[in-house]
């Protein structure tokens, strides 16, 4: 939304509205900041390299599907980097950290938020399908980088069960989660007690512990 925003600055309409709204505030902003994903500054900026070289618990033995959603990548056009349908940034990620990344076609869809508070049960079923996907491909957990694809997966699970009828039971990692995990941080400082789906089952397929 961000990225979006920037770009529709460069409107004369939009920037003029903009700028009348905030030069009774003594603000001025001409939609030159630019704005990143965490992911993309752990990929880019970062780089895979330097995170693989910081690995202090390697997530090995845990097959990870990574959820994209909807707004990371899309509009391609604007968004101006990875692939919408063919992403792998986030694939990239989980395996310089040592899980085995799980490639599933859900990864790429829709979470079901959007309509969570309109059409429940549809959004249900959406959420559904996606983590049903993940675990028939053999995905032990997902990470998203979404707060809000992390609430529908999470804690909208048991209705996401119900609506494709079928035990679910996916633990679903938030993205600095799952890095905090493999870069030393303990479970509890990562707040995983806190998720509505246990994730302990998860923690328990790492192979190796966190190295000092």
């Amino acid at each position: 939304m961000l990225t979006l925003a920037n770009l529709r600055m460069n409107d004369p309409g939009v920037r003029a509205k903009v700028d009348g709204a905030l030069k009774p505030l003594g603000i001025e902003y001409r939609g030159t900041v630019r704005v990143k994903h965490l992911l993309r500054v752990l990929v880019e900026d970062i780089g895979i390299p330097a995170l693989r070289a910081k690995v202090r618990r390697p997530l090995g033995g845990l097959k990870i599907g990574a959820f994209y959603g909807c707004h990371l990548l899309r509009p391609s056009d604007e968004m101006g980097w990875e692939s919408g349908e063919e992403p792998h940034a986030f694939e990239d990620l989980l395996d310089a950290l040592g899980a085995e990344p799980v490639a599933y076609r859900g990864r790429v869809m829709c979470c079901g938020f959007p309509i969570q508070f309109v059409k429940p049960e549809t959004a249900s079923r959406i959420a559904g399908r996606q983590i049903a996907d993940a675990q028939d491909h053999g995905a032990h957990a997902m990470a998203t980088p979404c707060p809000l694809c992390h609430i529908s997966l999470d804690a909208y699970q048991n209705e996401a069960s119900r609506a494709v009828g079928r035990p679910l039971a996916m633990p679903v990692f938030h993205l600095p989660q799952v890095v905090g995990l493999a870069l030393g941080a303990s479970p509890e400082e990562l707040g995983l007690a806190r998720h509505l789906v246990p994730t302990e089952p998860a923690l328990a397929r790492i192979s190796a512990p966190a190295r000092t």
